[in-house]
């Protein structure tokens, strides 16, 4: 096998694997391997570490000259590093020169990569079946930006350390919660057969590399114990976890009910002031409504700060306490295209409406309420 081609194309395209194989990588074995079937019409790249596995189809032509097809192993981790620390515009040649040796010949270099065989790697089928769902691709971007901050991404997949996905009538619930704050995206969506999920949240992290603003349709589909996502080039699955979601039904009906709406650009202004006096070993504020007021205050052993802020409601006093360097990381996020909002009924939920998605996304945030 021979193929030519620049360090830089072969890297841009490869890179798009690089969460799912440097996330768990173990030098040596066939689970740490990119599999390359190289053919004179595209290049397909396999992995499969066994928490995940996708393949990765590179077309040929004038940018990738192939000189002889053939099968062989690559030592993932490595092979990406050593392609992202290239001239992008410098050519490389990779040749086999027996089944378990590979040559990389490049104009600074030699390298040479002792590999495992073949047949040790672990191919699997490229499932398209069972229930999916058709986004745009810009819109998963939305979705994934707002999510991964309110799941617990880690290795172990313990407790809520995924991502609920369910459907109801015609809406795709997306839910993510950490305990203490709950992000819910609701997706006008239509399917035969609904299917409820929780997926993990480091598989859906590492989506984040895949997705960008575009209109371009992709799929995220469900069959048996796997999630799979799928575009143009690229398939990546993951297996779902098999545990009960924390019920948040309870939080959804505040979402429509009549609620005060506190002015984001005066209270992303005052948080910003208020900030300078917070530290992260102890982040907490007060807002405190009264009389037509709101104040949002800091009380440390050595420094305090106030800011009064005039809102239209003067018909409640409610005293409630917050992470104050959360709030203001949460509303930057949004800029100015949010609401928020609580009811004085409820007042441990504050509410952070976009209004750029507003059939999209909701966040809300507990709040501890005095």
């Amino acid at each position: 096998m021979q193929l030519k081609t620049k360090a830089g194309y072969l890297y841009s395209n490869i890179f798009r694997l690089n969460f799912f194989v440097t996330s768990t990588a173990n030098y040596g074995k066939a689970t740490d391997c990119f599999l390359f079937n190289v053919s004179q019409e595209r290049i397909e790249i396999k992995f499969n570490n066994l928490l995940h596995a996708g393949v990765l189809e590179i077309k040929t032509g004038s940018k990738c000259i192939i000189v002889e097809p053939g099968i062989f192993l690559l030592p993932a981790k490595l092979f990406l590093e050593l392609l992202s620390k290239l001239d992008p515009a410098e050519e490389i040649t990779i040749l086999t020169t027996s089944p378990t040796h590979i040559k990389i010949v490049c104009q600074s270099g030699t390298y040479d990569f002792n590999t495992p065989l073949i047949d040790e790697f672990s191919d699997f089928k490229v499932v398209t079946e069972g229930t999916h769902y058709r986004l745009i691709e810009s819109d998963l971007e939305y979705i994934l930006n707002h999510i991964n901050g309110f799941s617990v991404n880690d290795d172990t997949y313990e407790s809520i350390s995924g991502v609920l996905f369910k459907q109801e009538a015609d809406v795709l619930h997306i839910v993510a919660t950490n305990r203490k704050q709950l992000a819910l995206i609701q997706y006008p969506i239509t399917v035969a057969v609904p299917k409820t999920c929780v997926v993990p949240a480091k598989f859906l992290h590492g989506l984040k590399d895949q997705v960008a603003s575009s209109d371009k349709s992709i799929t995220i589909g469900f069959y048996g114990d796997i999630v799979y996502y799928m575009d143009d080039s690229l398939y990546v699955y993951g297996k779902v976890i098999d545990q009960e979601f924390p019920n948040y039904k309870p939080l959804t009906d505040i979402i429509n009910s009549v609620s005060v709406s506190l002015p984001v650009d005066m209270v992303k202004k005052a948080l910003g002031r208020i900030k300078l006096l917070l530290k992260k070993e102890s982040p907490l504020i007060y807002l405190e409504f009264k009389k037509g007021l709101l104040s949002i205050k800091t009380e440390d052993k050595i420094t305090n700060g106030e800011e009064m802020i005039l809102i239209k409601d003067n018909t409640f006093e409610i005293k409630i306490s917050a992470n104050g360097l959360q709030l203001l990381s949460m509303i930057n996020f949004f800029d100015q295209s949010c609401t928020l909002s609580f009811e004085p009924d409820r007042p441990s939920i504050l509410q952070i409406k976009s209004k750029e998605h507003p059939m999209l996304t909701y966040l809300q945030t507990t709040f501890h309420h005095e």
